[in-house]
């Protein structure tokens, strides 16, 4: 069944973006008619865009990613969107992207007995050209990475990022909207969970793929790849994932985790990259927040 093009909108948040990536996203959402809404956390009046492209909303300053969703939310909703696609100013997309993921929509909606919160692309790095593993979570909170290079349909999964996937209104506002004070990261993590805990499945796609890159560059160490954020981005990631520890329902064995292997990457950010002070002391300032309750 083709996409119902007249409910469907997109948010895209922008911070500094490159102009001619947008404005070539904007094109690419509404030559597939999809409505769209800019939310930009720069501050400034950085860009332009025609009213007839798309709806423009200027934060005064940054105020996160999560915030800047909410405002894009609650504008689509206002418009009368059932259905909303959200996106990073960096994001590309090919002509059949949206068609893609509501096929992959209706295909696992038909495989679920629980009603879908979300679902989203499978990513290729787009500097390293591999597949990105996707979590499954057991029922302690154990984490399990899925190899979602080959899947021939809708695959249930426990987490998504925010980038790419397709959320209903209706679960946006039977789940809530994304917490704000986490301002960017594991926001898309925690909004999962709390969609899981009320009874809704995440899935990833089977036909639909973007690509994406984690990070400023990756640190290929011992089959791994660890991402390498600013030391402003840094201090959100070491921080929230003390402030998810706190969070009823994410499981304690999960934050546990995210905690220490947060602390392993700062330490091997702090050795390897230039910065050491800015890193150093993002570092203690992000313990000393995560350890202080409030969220």
């Amino acid at each position: 069944m083709p996409l119902p093009t007249d409910s469907f909108f997109s948010v895209i948040v922008t911070y500094h973006p490159d102009i001619n990536n947008l404005l070539r996203l904007v094109k690419q959402l509404s030559a597939q008619n999809i409505k769209v809404i800019i939310v930009d956390n720069t501050g400034k009046d950085t860009f332009t865009v025609s009213e007839n492209d798309a709806i423009l909303i200027r934060l005064t300053e940054n105020l996160g990613i999560a915030a800047a969703q909410n405002y894009g939310i609650q504008r689509a909703i206002d418009n009368h969107a059932n259905y909303i696609f959200f996106f990073d100013h960096d994001s590309t997309i090919d002509p059949m992207y949206t068609e893609q993921m509501w096929q992959d929509w209706q295909q696992a909606s038909l495989l679920s007995s629980k009603p879908i919160a979300a679902i989203g692309p499978r990513f290729i790095d787009s500097r390293h050209h591999f597949f990105y593993k996707i979590i499954k979570l057991n029922a302690k909170g154990i984490h399990n990475k899925i190899n979602v290079s080959n899947i021939q349909s809708p695959l249930e999964v426990s987490l998504i990022i925010s980038s790419g996937s397709l959320i209903p209104v209706s679960a946006l506002q039977d789940i809530g909207l994304m917490k704000e004070a986490l301002f960017i990261d594991y926001v898309d993590t925690e909004w999962c969970l709390r969609a899981s805990a009320k009874g809704y499945a995440i899935f990833v796609a089977s036909q639909a793929v973007m690509q994406h890159a984690i990070g400023d560059k990756i640190i290929p160490l011992f089959g791994f790849h660890i991402p390498v954020h600013s030391a402003f981005r840094r201090y959100f990631r070491i921080r929230n994932a003390f402030w998810l520890a706190r969070i009823p329902h994410v499981p304690k064995l999960l934050a546990w985790r995210e905690i220490i292997i947060t602390q392993l990457q700062q330490i091997i950010l702090i050795v390897v990259e230039k910065d050491k002070r800015a890193n150093l002391q993002s570092w203690w300032r992000a313990i000393r927040d995560g350890l202080q309750k409030r969220i």
